[in-house]
């Protein structure tokens, strides 16, 4: 129990620090905050705003594409990292096709959140965006996605089914660590590279297809997969 609050507390330390460094680096001229439906944003521009930190949300997450402030419309580009970590109340999340990427540690430790959707906007979903989402069962990684961070998906302990899009070309170390409920998984052609551990832990893991481009397959990348009984890897791997 200690070893695992000592990580909780250092998670939350890494994303207070973070959002220090933003704000004494990034944050714009002139920038303002204000919260809309429950919702924090901060301007980038006359145009765009982010975002940012928001503690406490409950319930079904729809982030727009647009919204209003003072009679004039901004269009949601950005979310910061750690925007909603530890929202433990969250059960869903749907996100605008105006967003690219979801950062780091964006929803990490919604341990309430069961479903998310994904659009075909984003190309990147960086390191532990949805780590310690213990009550996510499924997820759909569009074909827009080439790009998935170490630790994207580690602990997601419901999980029990994973689809990724065709055009994923690196998964990174820890991707899927300890997603103790998942199954199978198919690793599309256009994936270059595995990184370590990617799913290790997986001990209920019992069929894995690769993709005939892979390169790197990195070091205990399915250790402790008991069940692991069907391995599909091409020959020249």
């Amino acid at each position: 129990m200690n070893g695992k609050w000592n990580i909780y507390s250092l998670h939350q330390r890494t994303c207070v620090t973070l959002l220090l460094v933003l704000l004494e680096t990034f944050l714009p001229i002139n920038a303002e905050d204000f919260t809309v439906n429950g919702v924090n944003y901060r301007t980038i521009n006359e145009k765009s705003v982010m975002v940012i930190k928001t503690a406490g949300y409950s319930g079904d997450l729809i982030i727009p594409s647009t919204v209003e402030r003072k009679g004039k419309t901004y269009s949601v580009i950005k979310i910061n990292n750690c925007a909603f970590s530890s929202c433990s109340l969250i059960t869903s999340v749907t996100l605008p096709n105006s967003i690219t990427e979801i950062p780091l540690e964006a929803f990490a430790y919604c341990s309430g959140l069961t479903s998310v959707s994904i659009p075909n906007s984003v190309t990147n979903i960086y390191a532990k965006a949805f780590m310690g989402c213990s009550s996510l069962t499924s997820v759909l990684v569009p074909n827009s996605v080439i790009f998935i961070g170490d630790g994207a998906f580690q602990s997601c302990d419901k999980l029990t089914s994973v689809t990724i899009g065709d055009n994923v070309q690196s998964i990174g170390s820890g991707a899927f660590r300890e997603c103790t409920e998942l199954y199978e998984i198919s690793i599309p052609n256009r994936v270059k590279s595995l990184g370590a551990g990617a799913f290790s832990g997986c001990y209920n893991l019992s069929s894995v297809s690769i993709g005939d481009n892979v390169i790197s397959i990195g070091d205990r990348s399915f250790e402790g997969c008991r069940a692991l009984t069907t391995i599909t890897i091409p020959n020249d791997s």
